[in-house]
């Protein structure tokens, strides 16, 4: 409803304007009141998607998950939606410095990441 009502609130409000990207941006971030500047860099000022690195290690019956975002904007941190256990998925808050999180009855083969949903690279180590 939010992202509808900005789309609309943008068409109506810079109608008969020229605008530029950071009056755009300005709008969104006033309208969520969240600062996505940081996404928009990074999606609109380098040519490169953000690569999301993952270790995966099987620990018994868990699965133990390092993540993190390499990206050109140095303050990255857009969250992710992954599987979080074999039936159900939730989102993840990478940033670019390495979080750890463990997945009771999970193992590699049960872990993914819904790169259908995201413009993003993910890289396995």
């Amino acid at each position: 409803v939010l992202w509808h009502r900005i789309l609309r609130g943008i068409q109506q409000d810079f109608k008969y304007r020229t605008v530029t990207t950071k009056d755009i941006v300005s709008y969104i971030n006033a309208k969520t009141e969240t600062d996505f500047t940081y996404f928009f860099d990074q999606y609109l000022k380098y040519p490169a998607i953000p690569t999301l690195m993952l270790e995966l290690a099987e620990r018994g019956t868990s699965l133990e998950v390092r993540y993190r975002w390499v990206a050109d904007v140095k303050d990255f941190r857009m969250p992710i939606r992954v599987s979080k256990s074999k039936s159900q998925s939730g989102f993840i808050h990478p940033t670019t410095t390495w979080q750890t999180i463990t997945l009771p009855a999970m193992a590699e083969d049960d872990f993914e990441v819904d790169e259908a949903g995201f413009y993003v690279t993910v890289e396995q180590q």
